[in-house]
């Protein structure tokens, strides 16, 4: 199976998502090992029979500005699929152009346009295209297959709390969050970190840095990008209620 998501702009400016679905069924590709697709060959040697096709732009001459391809057995169940690729969002090395890489037996490869990497933020665009496949997986592919549909939904962000201690602060993975990057295969290797405020002030000072980017990272076990990647996170302050610090991807 064969799955692209493409970024496309049409004439006056609109963009969207455009997923398309190709099956193998039936379809010959000499040399792939499907155990770990070469997607790259895959996508532009035998990318099989287009199943079915989900359009947000429809103008014929849109632009595309990105894309993600995935190669995949036609064996693995579109539940396995979605949770794999959730996984490989986690995963996404963050550079090469295009990008390719393996998540298990998921076979996947990212492009954006310089634009949009000149924006520093091509994490926000592979995130939104995989979002994209997401809920094709849990309706169109399964009725492809017969298959009882399932809800997909992307995740919302790493949530984590920031809880006031008497020399500083605990910052700690909520449970949501906890299960969201073990739903993405990372086990994360501790649930909270404390800083006391001396501390917080000469990390800010001499890093130029928040302090909640770095928690974020220690916490998770991600890169900060692999975090914009997965789900983009927060940092809530128990206190309060309000929310103190978010990642780029979840910046307005």
């Amino acid at each position: 199976m064969y799955l692209s998501a493409q970024k496309v702009r049409d004439w006056e400016g609109t963009e969207g998502v455009n997923v398309f679905v190709h099956t193998h069924r039936g379809v010959v590709c000499p040399g792939v090992d499907w155990s770990v697709p070469a997607v790259g060959y895959v996508a532009d040697h035998c990318p099989g029979k287009v199943a079915a096709a989900v359009r947000s732009i429809t103008a014929k001459q849109a632009s595309v500005l990105a894309f993600l391809d995935v190669a995949v057995a036609e064996t693995l169940s579109a539940r396995a699929v979605a949770s794999l690729l959730q996984s490989a969002a986690a995963r996404w090395p963050g550079h090469g152009w295009p990008a390719t890489w393996h998540a298990g037996p998921l076979g996947l490869r990212f492009y954006a346009v310089r634009a949009l990497r000149e924006d520093d933020q091509p994490e926000s665009t592979f995130r939104e295209l995989k979002d994209g496949l997401l809920p094709v997986l849990g309706y169109v592919v399964s009725q492809d297959r017969g298959t009882a549909p399932f809800p997909v939904r992307p995740p919302g962000p790493i949530i984590l709390e920031r809880h006031g201690t008497p020399v500083g602060y605990r910052f700690e993975l909520s449970g949501d969050a906890m299960r969201l990057l073990r739903e993405a295969g990372i086990e994360p290797t501790a649930r909270s970190v404390s800083v006391s405020t001396e501390n917080l002030d000469a990390f800010e000072i001499f890093t130029g840095r928040d302090i909640e980017e770095e928690v974020v990272q220690v916490l998770s076990g991600l890169r900060l990008e692999q975090v914009n990647a997965l789900a983009g996170a927060v940092v809530v302050d128990t206190a309060s209620g309000t929310t103190i610090w978010r990642s780029s991807s979840q910046r307005a």
